[in-house]
Parts: C-alpha cells; sequence; structure tokens
C-alpha cells in the first residue's frame, strides 16, 4: 500500500549551472526546510517571481513507491492508510497532518 512519507518540492524548470533547465523534486522533513535548504545552496527564494526566485513551484509530498503528489492527493492517501494524527484536517495535506 503506496504510503506518504515526507514532504517535497517540485521547483519547474530550474535553471542549472550547465545552463540546462531541469525540473527538481527535493524532499524534507517538513516544507520550510526545503525552502531554507533550496535558499542556502541556490541563493533562490521559493517565490515565482522577482529578483533570485526559484519560479514555478509545487508543494507536495513524497510516496513510499518513489512519486511525488501534491497536496490534495496527497491528503486521499494519508486518510486511506490512517497516517493523519489530527482531526481538523482539510483537503490538502499538511507535514503537521501526518508527523
Amino acid at each position: 500500500m503506496e504510503k506518504i512519507l515526507c514532504a517535497a518540492i517540485l521547483y519547474k524548470s530550474i535553471q542549472s549551472k550547465y545552463g540546462e533547465n531541469n525540473d527538481i523534486i527535493i524532499s524534507g522533513y517538513r516544507h520550510a526546510d526545503i525552502i531554507l535548504s533550496v535558499l542556502k545552496l541556490t541563493g533562490l527564494r521559493t517565490v515565482t517571481s522577482g529578483e533570485n526566485s526559484t519560479g514555478s513551484f509545487v508543494q507536495g509530498f513524497l510516496t513510499s513507491n518513489g512519486r511525488f503528489v501534491n497536496r490534495k492527493e496527497a491528503m486521499l492517501i494519508a486518510k486511506e492508510n490512517n497516517q493523519l494524527i489530527r482531526n481538523d484536517v482539510f483537503d490538502e495535506l499538511y507535514s503537521e497532518d501526518i508527523y
């Protein structure tokens, strides 16, 4: 059964040092940890526009099957597998809802 493992952010078309545009998924304990790591490693802010922005991104989670899923799909998976530790959840998953 597929379960939610950890927070992840899919950064779309980040320019690499080789000049290529590549999508990249970075995982971490919480989304804020990922955002801080990206800032420290690249100098880019996790915002869609403006100076030093990463551009387009999607916050989500990695599953036990190695898939990236957005917050809505992650909530369905977490509910299906009884991973929720909070009762006051909505239709999108936040890491605080499961650990």
